[in-house]
């Protein structure tokens, strides 16, 4: 079905095509098709003198052109425009350089931090390697690691011993003298007072790491007469 009244007939001759996108020629302002559209297909008469620098001859369709510089030219196609740097600026870039590189080396002697220990693994270690009676039941058991100088044991007791009969026995572990007035005594790392000598291990489990817990460390100290007096001379 046709619609005469609706868009415009092609004005090229031997064409009247009717388009409903006509191309308007801004030249001889008829209206072509789309295929008679450009001023070269349609041969518009009122192109100026040198044809028209904006419409390309593919199309009516403006375009940019590009000029192609000459490259055996003496003349730089772009010119430099690097400034050189005084004396002051150079200076104060060789003292940034020197304090960057007095910084890397200074990281670099930095001693390394220990990896971290997880409490969960220590533990399990301790209780793989700890020995004790095997009668005692599991929930009962207290797993310890004891300390003297440089010897170190790890043992599990029952959380109901008594701590001055458990210090007694741990010295007998680890071999040390047990001669008359020789008196051992329990203390947490670092902790100038022993462990009260008449508690069970049971009233004084905290649970904390400032406390008795399972799976802590104690430090068995010799705290005889006769070793007091000696660590005194040897002060003086």
């Amino acid at each position: 079905m046709e619609l005469p009244d609706i868009g415009s007939h092609c004005a090229f001759d031997g064409c009247s095509r009717l388009d409903f996108l006509v191309v308007s020629c801004r030249f001889c302002q008829k209206q072509f098709c789309p295929e008679h559209g450009n001023i070269v297909t349609h041969r518009c008469p009122c192109v100026p003198e040198g044809g028209d620098p904006l419409v390309s001859t593919k199309g009516n369709v403006p375009i940019t052109t590009y000029t192609r510089p000459d490259r055996g030219s003496a003349t730089p196609v772009h010119k430099d425009t690097k400034k050189e740097l005084s004396a002051e600026q150079v200076q104060a870039l060789r003292q940034l350089k020197d304090a960057n590189q007095g910084d890397k080396a200074a990281a670099t002697k930095q001693p390394a931090r220990p990896p971290r220990k997880s409490p969960k693994i220590e533990f399990m270690r301790l209780k793989a390697k700890a020995t004790g009676n095997a009668s005692i039941d599991m929930n009962d058991r207290l797993y310890l690691c004891i300390e003297h100088k440089e010897k170190s044991i790890s043992v599990f007791i029952s959380k109901r011993s008594v701590v001055g009969n458990s210090a007694t026995q741990f010295a007998k572990q680890m071999r040390l003298s047990l001669l008359p007035g020789k008196v051992y005594r329990l203390h947490k790392p670092g902790a100038d007072e022993p462990l009260p000598s008449n508690k069970p291990f049971e009233g004084l489990l905290s649970g904390s790491d400032e406390g008795i817990y399972n799976g802590c460390t104690l430090e068995l100290r010799d705290t005889s007469i006769d070793n007091k007096a000696s660590q005194s001379a040897h002060a003086f």
